[in-house]
């Protein structure tokens, strides 16, 4: 028997399903991410390159997204 039947006999067809729905289910999941970002934390997140990381306290709109349950 040659390799190439032996391959095409195996039904590898469905890795390319499996592939296509982790895809799918990854990029739902980034998007429903993006969707539930509240306000406070994005600008939380914008301020986190200005922080030298000395800080022990949350800043004010971080602890408010903390809070009203937005990091839960």
């Amino acid at each position: 028997m040659r390799m190439s039947e032996l391959v095409s006999s195996m039904g590898l067809s469905i890795f390319p399903i499996i592939g296509i729905i982790a895809f799918g289910l990854a990029f739902l999941f980034v998007i429903l991410r993006v969707v539930k970002t509240t306000k406070p934390e994005v600008e939380h997140n914008a301020s986190i390159p200005l922080e030298d990381g000395t800080a022990t306290t949350p800043s004010p709109a971080h602890a408010n997204a903390i809070s009203n349950g937005a990091d839960a």
